[in-house]
C-alpha cells in the first residue's frame, strides 16, 4: 500500500502533562533506536511517506531526538502539556510540521467566540509563518459549544492560508 499512502501515523504518549515518562537522557538508549528503525524501514521503502507522531504530554526535551528518528509531523501541540509553541517553531520549525496548538481544555470549551478567534489568531501567528503548520482543534468534546468550533475554523480560514 505504500505507494498510495502519504502518512504513517504512530501514537505514543511519551510522558505526563509535566514531563516525559523517562529522563530525556534515557530516551536515546531505550526508545530512540526503535523509532529510528521503524521510521527508517518505512521511509527506506517509500521515501515520500511522512511520519506523523501523536504524543500528548510534555515532551519538549524529546523533540530533537524524534526529528532525528524521522518524525515529520508532531501532534498535538497542547498548551497545557508544556509544549511551548514559540520555542518549537524557533528551534524545529524548519524540520517539523506542527498539528494542533489550540487550547481545547480552557479556551475552546469555556471561552467566548471572540476569545476563541483571538486565540486561534495568536496560535497561527506563532506556528504558521513559513509553513509547517496544520490547523486542528484537537478535541471537540460535548462541553465545547458548536459556535466556538465554528469560530475556531472560521478564524483559521480568515487568518491563515498557504497559497
Amino acid at each position: 500500500m505504500g505507494e498510495w499512502v502519504d502518512f504513517v501515523c504512530g501514537g505514543d504518549d511519551l510522558g505526563t502533562s509535566l514531563a516525559p515518562y523517562m529522563s530525556p537522557r534515557d530516551f536515546p538508549a531505550l526508545i530512540k533506536p526503535y523509532y529510528a528503525d521503524l521510521i527508517g524501514r518505512i521511509k527506506g521503502r517509500w521515501p515520500h511517506i511522512k511520519f506523523y507522531l501523536h504524543s500528548h504530554c510534555g515532551i519538549m526535551d524529546l523533540v530533537a531526538d524524534l526529528i532525528e528518528c524521522g518524525v515529520d509531523v508532531l501532534n498535538p501541540i497542547l498548551p497545557l502539556d508544556s509544549m511551548d509553541p514559540v520555542r518549537l517553531k524557533r528551534e524545529f520549525g524548519d524540520r517539523l510540521c506542527f498539528h494542533g496548538g489550540i487550547d481545547v481544555e480552557h479556551i475552546l470549551p469555556f471561552g467566548t467566540e471572540e476569545e476563541v478567534r483571538v486565540h486561534v489568531r495568536e496560535v497561527l501567528g506563532i506556528l504558521a509563518p513559513g509553513g509547517g503548520y496544520w490547523f486542528k482543534a484537537q478535541v471537540i468534546s460535548p462541553m465545547v459549544p458548536p459556535r466556538n468550533v465554528i469560530a475556531a475554523y472560521d478564524a483559521a480560514l480568515e487568518f491563515c492560508r498557504y497559497e
